[in-house]
């Protein structure tokens, strides 16, 4: 830590001028950290080393300073925080020191140390035999002086040649020459004014020492009690600053004697600085502190508003005493008494000298009182008039004093010694009237004269006449007592502390010293304090101290009860019954009975019981009067009698005892007689909020429903039960209600689910109560398909379709396209089944057109999910012509570039797997255009050298594709593309392509319709009949009028071997209409060569369809597709279910 000396100018007026020195440089951890002195602002934190900073210097002229530190590293600064010059060393640097009339730089490490200066263009490294821990420069700069760790003191010459070596027993921490403006007293005597160098030596064995430039031991060794880390010398070298082991920095005359301690912290004090040019110390700790200690400054505290003055005294100050307006201050060699200015404001805080006292006084401690100055000397206290030089002796004590007070009547004086003792006395008789341990400064309490506190040993101790000491915790120094708030000197820092006065109130009750313990309260007590004041002096009738008391906490229940026992002792009521009042006003009523007993006065405890409704109480004390008083017979009104009393008993009598019992939080004799009362909602009521379960459950059998007042209390019973979770108990009172509406709400909270479906089954009107919620029960338990099917029930066909739509999503983000397709079906299912929100064709025509979109939607992932396993599965489970079938058929379907596409589908996959596909089966023209259509596509990096490679192979392959696998159309005979651009039907004809969804292969069936006079109903009646024979026109089995049959052979040339006879077959040739079938038709068609798919919940017609080829059996599936049978049976046998669906 290091002091910069330039001045500062230019500060705002308001500031006072800056001292001289005003940066402080520091290292913290591994930063250099630049302070302003005046107001400890943070200029600068340097981050230019690695690791930790271990020292630092200030160069003579303030333009630079350097740092070092674990890192191995010197760093030499600008005044600007600036980093211009580094240098290393082998080891961790541990000391600097710049020379003092030059920019050389020393700096020494665990093996060497090293010289710099701006001139040579390396550093110059000399080797010794320890670490070096101390560096310091004459003040001439001619010789450096090394502190080495074996103890051993090595001088130098400027350029590191060893001059003198000086041997001690301890590492020599810390070194410091004279300045050269003192000469020790020491040096003078010796050497006279030749020799003024003189180095001061701190060593680790608790020692402090000086030797000449030549070496020569320069006065006695002094033990210091503590290992010294740094000895400073002050800028006048009068004085040496010392900061060690012992926590603190003192402050020691040039010789090494113990003046004061200057500081105390919470750690080691590894640096002590004194500023440049003032009588300033920094003071920096192992706690990470750093302080500045003013020593010839005196600051003082408003201890209310904080306000703080700064008063330069230009001299060492000794001692300070402080009283009411009047400060005095002692310096080395006189007394300076200071006081504010007559009628000035309470917060004004301009002193001004008043007095002298030109005297060389020493003493151990300072007290100034409103005339008088009082100095303890060697254990004696004595008075200084300032109008005579004469001390007067006061007390004289036998060991030296460090603290005194005065009370605030001036009648007791409380001192403390050094034996750490505070000790009262008398100021009239002298005798000593008290003492404590572990004391270091006291104070009386300025607004009651028998209380003073005292601190030592980390607590505060607060002593009230003769009651037992009172402690809590506190850091620091007494230094002022008033009323309920003890100020206390912690380090630089002014704290004020609650001292609670409950225990010294309670120490004036217990003596029934009711004054002294009013004003005790008046210091500060909470009002629970108060309060119990107030009882104790109304219970010894001490009004006077009970009315100021309840006064201070405003308790009017209390000022008006002292009110009325005033009005009463005026009257001329005796003691003894105004003592049995009060108690019977704070609810003492068995006491209160026993003062009106000793008293004779039985009868007021007989009404005073009987005004509390305790007719038990109240009919013993009429007893006890009876017998007390022969002569007086009292009898007790029939309202007195308790419930047990033979007698008859009318129900509002039993009330208003209720009543009264329930007042009296006699909750169950309540509740009996109100049920003897026939008040049973009131019973309930009582019962339910004491949770007396069995007794509501035998309430409960008890009544019978058939009154309105029984209804009433079965239904609060069962309210009751319902939140207590008496589930079975409030059943039977449902029950008995006949409430389905609660029963089946009592089952659903109670998650009985099978209760509550039985219950919605027997009674409908209770689907919305029971469904809803149990088809959220099932969705938080993961059972989304039985939770749709029960939003159903509950008519909730909206979070149904949303939790299938959610499943949808799931399954198309997991890839899982068959379960996707599955899923969509079932919701296009929905959308038929649903019922409609309006109703008419338009909205029919909504459902059904919302249902062939899913329905289209589900084929397409159904499809697609063999795309996508081909391409991702490592085995194939599907034939190369399925997935040649496949993809062509999602190509058609797919939505076309620029629409909204299906979440999943890829159409990148869907030409990948066409391409590959298409050019097994020869198909070279189809796989050429996927080829050309996945160019224009973002693909996979993994396809692109096998789509590369197949669109090599294909330039060798014809432009056309083969003949075999191009589509047939089943009522043209035309052949179409495999990949229509109209869609899946014939180019020519326009029919639609049926298609098998295991094979994708195009079916023999051709759809016609039904002439829509004919139900569907008479359609399949019509089928079900034999067909009629009819006459054929030509070919095979055409029979003339001879009965011979005849083979004819007619050239047809190209035209379809078709029947034109045969109604069906003619429709065929006109490709320009659809086929209708009239009743004619349906009688000659065969019911195994047509196929019926049935309409959507009565809101379509049913489909048909004509078997093109009998030898080809097909079979319709439940989701309403077409399958080959063989290929339909094997995987119903292989996966137990039907394809599409799932069914």
């Amino acid at each position: 830590m290091g002091w910069r000396e330039d001045d500062l100018s230019g500060l705002p007026p308001l500031l006072p001028r800056p001292p001289d020195g005003s940066e402080l440089v520091t290292g913290i951890g591994s930063r250099v950290l630049v302070y302003e002195t005046t107001a400890g602002d943070l200029l600068h934190s340097l981050r230019g080393h690695k690791d930790a900073v271990y020292c630092v210097a200030y160069s003579h002229d303030s333009k630079r300073f350097a740092s070092g530190g674990a890192d191995k590293t010197v760093i030499i600064w600008t005044s600007k925080a600036e980093g211009v010059v580094k240098y290393n060393h082998n080891d961790s640097v541990q000391v600097l020191a710049y020379n003092p009339l030059s920019q050389q730089l020393a700096s020494g490490t665990a093996s060497d140390f090293g010289l710099w200066s701006p001139e040579l263009k390396h550093v110059a490294k000399h080797k010794v035999s320890s670490k070096v821990v101390s560096l310091a420069w004459t003040i001439d700069g001619q010789f450096l002086a090394l502190g080495l760790y074996d103890g051993q003191i090595s001088i130098r010459s400027r350029v590191g040649e060893e001059t003198i070596t000086i041997q001690r027993n301890a590492p020599v921490w810390t070194l410091s020459w004279s300045p050269d403006k003192y000469i020790p007293p020491q040096v003078y005597n010796l050497f006279g004014r030749d020799q003024s160098d003189v180095l001061s030596v701190g060593c680790w064995d608790g020692t402090l020492s000086h030797y000449s430039l030549s070496g020569e031991p320069v006065g006695a060794e002094r033990q210091l009690g503590f290992d010294p880390c740094c000895v400073s010398y002050m800028p006048s070298g009068e004085f040496i600053c010392i900061g060690g082991t012992d926590c603190k920095a003192t402050l020691c005359t040039s010789d090494g004697t113990m003046l004061s301690t200057l500081a105390t912290r919470g750690g080691w004090v590894w640096c002590v600085s004194g500023h440049p040019k003032k009588n300033f110390v920094a003071v920096g700790s192992e706690d990470g502190s750093i302080a500045v200690e003013h020593m010839t400054d005196v600051v003082i505290q408003h201890l209310t508003t904080e306000q703080k003055v700064r008063i330069q005294c230009n001299d060492y100050v000794k001692k300070l005493a402080v009283y009411k307006d009047c400060l005095a201050v002692q310096l080395p060699k006189r007394i300076t008494v200071y006081q504010l200015k007559a009628g000035a404001d309470a917060t004004d805080m301009r002193y001004k000298p008043v007095n002298v006292i030109e005297q060389e006084l020493e003493c151990n401690l300072l007290v100034v009182t409103a005339h008088h100055l009082t100095l303890c000397q060697d254990g004696q206290v004595v008075t200084i008039y300032v109008d005579n030089p004469f001390p007067m002796p006061v007390v004289k004590h036998h060991t030296s004093i460090r603290c005194l007070d005065l009370s605030s009547s001036r009648g007791k004086l409380a001192v403390v010694d050094d034996n750490n003792t505070v000790q009262v006395y008398s100021m009239q008789s002298k005798a000593l009237l008290s003492q404590d341990k572990n004391a270091n400064s006291v104070a009386w309490n300025t607004e009651f004269e028998d209380m003073l506190c005292f601190s030592g040993g980390g607590k505060l101790s607060t002593k009230t006449a003769s009651f037992p000491l009172h402690q809590q915790k506190m850091q620091g120094f007494v230094v002022g007592f008033k009323g309920s708030q003890v100020f206390c000197l912690h380090y630089n820092s002014m704290q004020a502390l609650e001292v609670p006065q409950s225990a010294s109130m309670q120490g004036y009750l217990a003596a029934q010293d009711w004054q002294n313990a009013y004003k005790a309260a008046c210091l500060g007590v909470p009002d629970v304090q108060w309060s119990a004041l107030g009882h104790a002096a109304l219970q010894a009738l001490q009004l006077e101290v009970a009315s100021k008391a309840f006064g201070r906490i405003a308790d009017t229940r209390y000022l008006r009860l002292l009110h009325q026992v005033e009005q009463a002792r005026k009257a001329g009521q005796p003691a003894a019954i105004l003592m049995a009042d009060v108690l019977a006003y704070q609810g003492r009523y068995q006491e209160a009975a026993h003062a009106y007993a000793q008293a004779g006065a039985v009868h007021r405890a007989m009404d005073m019981f009987s005004d509390l409704r305790q007719f038990a109480e109240a009919k013993a004390w009429a007893e006890e009067w009876e017998r007390t008083k022969d002569s007086e017979m009292v009898s007790i009104p029939s309202a007195g009698r308790s419930p047990g009393q033979a007698g008859p008993v009318s129900q509002s009598l039993v009330q208003r005892q209720a009543e009264w019992n329930e007042e009296m939080k006699d909750f169950q004799a309540a509740a009996d007689m109100y049920l003897q009362a026939k008040k049973f909602d009131k019973a309930v009521a009582i019962m339910g909020r004491n949770h007396w379960w069995d007794k509501l459950n035998q309430v409960v059998g008890q009544l019978q429903g058939q009154e309105p007042a029984e209804k009433t209390a079965l239904a609060m019973c069962a309210a009751f039960f319902r939140r207590a979770g008496q589930t079975q108990f409030a059943k039977e009172a449902y029950v008995k209600l006949q409430d389905h509406q609660a029963l089946a709400e009592l089952a659903v909270e109670a998650e009985r689910w099978e209760e509550a479906c039985q219950l919605a089954t027997d009674h409908p009107d209770l689907a919305q109560t029971v469904c809803l919620p149990w088809a959220e029960w099932l969705v938080a338990r993961g059972s989304f398909q039985e939770a749709r099917l029960a939003y159903r029930q509950a008519g909730r066909w909206q979070e149904s379709e949303r939790i299938l739509q959610q499943l949808i999503d799931n399954a198309v983000t997991q890839h899982q396209y068959s379960l996707a397709a599955s899923l969509h079906h079932q919701l296009a299912m929905e959308a038929v089944d649903e019922a409609p929100s309006t109703s008419g064709a338009d909205a029919d025509d909504d459902r059904l057109a919302r249902h062939a979109q899913l329905h289209q939607q589900a084929e397409l992932y159904y499809a697609y999910d063999m795309m996508y396993k081909s391409t991702t599965c490592p085995f194939r489970t599907v034939f190369a012509t399925t997935l040649f079938n496949a993809a062509c058929f999602l190509l058609m379907h797919l939505p076309q570039e620029g629409t909204r596409k299906l979440p999943g589908i890829s159409r990148a996959v869907v030409l990948h797997v066409c391409a590959q596909q298409a050019q097994q089966v020869q198909a070279f023209k189809l796989a050429r255009w996927a080829h050309t259509q996945l160019q224009t596509l973002r693909l996979p990096p993994s396809w692109q050298d096998s789509i590369d490679l197949a669109a090599v192979q294909l330039r060798g392959s014809p432009f056309t594709d083969a003949e075999e696998v191009l589509p047939t159309c089943y009522r043209c005979g035309s052949s179409n593309p495999l990949v229509n651009a109209q869609g899946d039907r014939c180019n020519t004809c326009g029919n639609g392509v049926v298609r098998s969804f295991l094979t994708f292969e195009p079916l023999p069936l051709l759809q016609f319709q039904v002439a829509s006079h004919i139900s569907d109903d008479q359609a399949a009646a019509l089928l079900e009949q034999d067909p009629e024979p009819h006459t054929s026109q030509g070919g095979l089995g055409a029979t003339p009028e001879g009965g011979a049959d005849v083979l004819q052979i007619e050239d047809s040339g190209d035209a379809l071997d078709i029947d034109l006879d045969d109604p069906f077959q003619a429709q065929m040739l006109d490709i320009s209409q659809p086929i209708v079938a009239d009743e004619a038709m349906l009688k000659l068609l065969k019911q195994q060569e047509v196929i019926i798919r049935p309409g959507k919940q009565g809101a379509q017609r049913c489909q048909y369809f004509k078997v093109m080829d009998p030898s080809t059996p097909i079979c319709l599936a439940p989701c309403g597709h077409f399958y080959e049978e063989d290929e339909y049976e094997m995987h119903v046998l292989e996966h137990g279910s039907a394809p599409f669906c799932s069914s």
